[in-house]
C-alpha cells in the first residue's frame, strides 16, 4: 500500500462534489452525460450523499466546529490491485472502509473509489464526530499515526507495506561550512577541533569528546526520545534515540547571549550516532541462521484458506458411505432365521440428517450493513409520547 494522505475537510459539498464528478472538463463531461466518476466499492453510513453531507452539516453546527470531515486518500500499487478489475475495484473500498472503522469505530464515514487516476485509490470522509462520546475527532489527525494504522491493517491482509528509507545524512562539515551563519561557522568549527582532538586520544570516547568541547566553551548536552514512526533515523518505531544539542556564547554580536543548535543542523558528523560509531566502534554482528521462507499472505491466500475451510467443513458433515456387500457367517454358525414380516421399532424416532449448511464468512462490513438493516426495520415512536412514554 503506498503510503495514505490525510487532510480536514471544511465544505463537505465541495469535497463530495469533487469526489463524484471531479473538476474541469471531467466534471462538466459527467454533468452532460448524467454520469459520474464513482467505481464499485462505494460505501456510505447515510442512505445517500447528499444526507451523509447534510449530516457532517448538522453535527458541525450544533458544536460550533469549522473542520466538519477527516480525508483520507489510500492507494495501492499497479502491481497489487488492476484499476480494470471491478473486484479489485471492491477489495480497494473494503479496505478502505476497514481503515476508517479502525482509526474512528463510531464515527461515520463514507468511501469513495476513484479508478481514473494512475493507480487504484479509495478515497476515506469521515465525520469529525464520534457518536459515543459526542466530541470532535482526536486522533489520526496527522500523517504518521493514519501511516501506523495502514501498515498494521496492510500487513494484517497480506499487502505490501512502504518501510520508510532511512535519513539521508547531510554533507560534511567542509562542505557545509560555507552555507551557515557566522555564529554556526564558530559553533561547527569548534566543535569539529573538539572531535578531532578527541579521535587523536589514545583512547577516544564520548567523555573525552566532551572533555574537549567543554574546553573550547562549548557545552555538550545529551537527550533521549523515543522514536515515534519508522527508522529514518537508524532506530525502529519504540526504540530510545539520543540526541545532542551544543550551547556556546554567541559573540558576534553586540547582544551576548547562549545560543544552541541541534547537532543534525550543523553536521552529520556531529551527531551522536556517527560520533559513537567513531569513538567506540561495535564489533561486526554475526549473521544468523538464514529462516526457511514462508509464502507472505495475500488476498487471494486468505480466500483460499477460507474455501479449505468450507470444503473440510463439509466433508465432515457428509454421511460415511457404507459397504453394501453383505457378509457371509463361517460355515457351521447356526443362522437365525429371519421373519419377512416387519418388526416394530422400540425407541425414539430418528430425525434423517439434512445437508449442512455451507460455511459463510461474514466480513465486518456486511455485519455492519446487516446490524443498520435490522436497526432500520424496527418500528420507531412518532410522537414525544411514545417515544418518552407520557400523555397521550
Amino acid at each position: 500500500m503506498i503510503a495514505p494522505k490525510v487532510s480536514p475537510v471544511y465544505d463537505l459539498g465541495a469535497r463530495a462534489d469533487y469526489l463524484s464528478h471531479g473538476t474541469g472538463d471531467k466534471k462538466r463531461k459527467h454533468l452532460r452525460q448524467g454520469t459520474d466518476r464513482i467505481a464499485p466499492g462505494f460505501y456510505c453510513d447515510a442512505a445517500s450523499i447528499e444526507e451523509f453531507i447534510a449530516l457532517g452539516n448538522r453535527l458541525a453546527e450544533q458544536h460550533g466546529r469549522r473542520v466538519k470531515a477527516q480525508s483520507y486518500i489510500v492507494s495501492a500499487g499497479a502491481d497489487e490491485l488492476d484499476k480494470a478489475n471491478p473486484l479489485d475495484q471492491q477489495c480497494m473500498g473494503d479496505y478502505g472502509f476497514m481503515l476508517a472503522k479502525r482509526m474512528h469505530p463510531n464515527s461515520p464515514c463514507m468511501v469513495v473509489v476513484h479508478d481514473d487516476g494512475g493507480v487504484l485509490h479509495a478515497h476515506v470522509t469521515v465525520l469529525n464526530h464520534d457518536e459515543l462520546t459526542g466530541l470532535a475527532l482526536r486522533d489520526y489527525r496527522v500523517h504518521w499515526q493514519v501511516k501506523r494504522a495502514n501498515d498494521e491493517l496492510a500487513r494484517e491482509i497480506g499487502m505490501r507495506v512502504v518501510e520508510p528509507q532511512q535519513r539521508k545524512p547531510l554533507d560534511a562539515w567542509a562542505t557545509r561550512r560555507a552555507e551557515l551563519s557566522e555564529f554556526d561557522q564558530q559553533l561547527g568549527d569548534a566543535v569539529a577541533e573538539a572531535r578531532a582532538a578527541a579521535l587523536a586520544h589514545s583512547q577516544p570516547s564520548m567523555a573525552v569528546f566532551v572533555a574537549e568541547a567543554n574546553a573550547r566553551g562549548i557545552e555538550v548536552v545529551e537527550h533521549d526520545h523515543v522514536a515515534k514512526s519508522g527508522n529514518r533515523t537508524g532506530h525502529a518505531e519504540g526504540e530510545t534515540a539520543t540526541g545532542i544539542t551544543y550551547r556556546m556564547r554567541d559573540e558576534t554580536t553586540p547582544k551576548r547571549r547562549m545560543r544552541r543548535r541541534k547537532a543534525s543542523a550543523l553536521s552529520a558528523e556531529f551527531t551522536h550516532n556517527a560520533l559513537v560509531s567513531e569513538f567506540e566502534p561495535q564489533p561486526a554482528p554475526v549473521a544468523p541462521a538464514p529462516a526457511p521462507q514462508q509464502a507472505a499472505p495475500s488476498f487471494s491466500s486468505g480466500l483460499a484458506a477460507l474455501r479449505r475451510q468450507r470444503e473440510e467443513a463439509e466433508q465432515e458433515a457428509q454421511p460415511v458411505e457404507r459397504d453394501a456387500t453383505p457378509v457371509r457367517p463361517p460355515e457351521g454358525a447356526e443362522v437365525p432365521e429371519v421373519s419377512a414380516a416387519p418388526k416394530a421399532v422400540i425407541g425414539p424416532l430418528v430425525k434423517p440428517r439434512r445437508r449442512p449448511v455451507p460455511f459463510v464468512v461474514e466480513t465486518d462490513r456486511e455485519r455492519l450493513v446487516r446490524e443498520m438493516r435490522e436497526e432500520r426495520q424496527q418500528p420507531r415512536p412518532h410522537t414525544p409520547a411514545q417515544q418518552y412514554g407520557f400523555g397521550e
